[in-house]
């Protein structure tokens, strides 16, 4: 099960399937798809690293997945709708979640490699004080 299944279980509070914490915010920002160029402007009323909660200006229909552009902001945001209710629709940044478990497999290789590699460990009881015994020439 990936972390997205597991933050959109049916019957969790919101504050239970977030994993971040959310800001309030008012910025303008506009929906974007790449064949259609721009489809809507909203209002990203608030915003965490993982995700937003964006409110729909105009009678737009907004496609499941879609970039949110922040005014000001250079970045696009890939973003897929978790939940939607009236103008408003609660957004996960897709590939901000998919970067995410990407760097979590990569720790995990990492671990493992270190506990499977055994010149790392032998080097590592070389560098915790044990050195061998060398003779010098005399």
């Amino acid at each position: 099960m990936t972390k997205f299944n597991q933050i959109s279980q049916p019957g969790a509070t919101k504050a239970e399937r977030r994993k971040a914490v959310r800001r309030p915010t008012y910025l303008a920002a506009s929906i974007l798809e790449p064949q259609q160029g721009k489809i809507s402007n909203c209002q990203v009323n608030n915003i965490s690293r993982t995700g937003a909660k964006v409110s729909i200006s105009g009678a737009a229909t907004i496609p499941p997945v879609f970039w949110l552009q922040i005014s000001g902001d250079a970045d696009l945001r890939y973003c897929a709708d978790v939940w939607r209710k009236d103008r408003n629709i609660g957004v996960d940044f897709a590939a901000e979640r998919a970067l995410r478990e990407i760097e979590d497999e990569l720790a995990l290789a990492r671990a493992r490699l270190r506990l499977s590699d055994p010149e790392r460990a032998r080097a590592s009881h070389w560098t915790a004080g044990h050195r061998p015994h060398h003779r010098t020439p005399g």
